[in-house]
């Protein structure tokens, strides 16, 4: 009785924190819909970086397919295949408002995340089975979390102006949640990637934080002077 009553609880637990992080990451897909709406207004993407949502789609991709893989995961399916609507999404938006340059640019870029997709979906599919594909997938997985996590480190140039914060908060809450729906699965590829994204997301705050703090001074000097 008391397995079976903690086993309960477990699932109830495990069902809880599946909800959680369905919710937090369609925050996190819906958040760059702040940035988006001033590229729109701008009528121009100058400032912002392309690599952010491609990583995002890449990663969105990327754990749509050990969703489909791994009959545990079957949460991450719905989820990230709204998350590569929404990106790609982003991506035309970005396109759109872009320069003559910019938009070549960003061809080249899903071209070529486009062929390593296909190529790693394939190379998985005829090389490896069972148990091994799953881990296999499941490293590349933490590849691309990694990546997501990280990506928006780029934007720091001493300035805060075109580092998206918002996302960056939304993130870190996301990795916290899905690193305990990770570690209540007891799935490691999803418990590992979010506890790498959970101290990539404390980092750029942190960064952030640092870079705001120097902003604002030097805007009381430049203010007294």
């Amino acid at each position: 009785m008391v397995n079976s009553h903690t086993h309960k609880n477990g699932s109830h637990l495990l069902s809880l924190f599946a909800i959680l992080g369905t919710i937090v990451s369609l925050v996190v897909y819906l958040s760059p819909a702040v940035t988006f709406r001033r590229i729109r207004q701008l009528k121009s993407t100058t400032g912002y970086l392309l690599i952010p949502y491609v990583v995002a789609l890449f990663s969105s991709a990327i754990w749509l397919y050990y969703g489909v893989l791994d009959a545990k995961a079957t949460t991450l399916i719905s989820i990230n295949a709204f998350g590569c609507l929404v990106e790609f999404v982003y991506i035309c938006m970005y396109f759109y408002y872009s320069a003559y340059n910019y938009r070549v640019y960003t061809v080249k870029v899903i071209g070529l995340v486009s062929c390593i997709l296909c190529s790693f979906i394939l190379l998985t599919n005829f090389t490896w089975k069972g148990n091994t594909m799953l881990d296999i997938v499941g490293w590349f997985c933490l590849g691309a979390s990694v990546l997501v996590y990280g990506a928006t480190l780029g934007t720091v140039s001493g300035s805060v102006e075109f580092i998206p914060i918002t996302l960056t908060c939304v993130l870190t809450g996301n990795a916290t949640i899905w690193g305990i729906y990770g570690f209540l699965l007891e799935d490691d590829n999803i418990l590992v990637p979010n506890i790498v994204g959970f101290i990539l997301g404390v980092g750029q705050i942190s960064v952030y934080l640092k870079y705001r703090t120097q902003t604002v001074a030097a805007g009381e000097v430049a203010a007294t002077t």
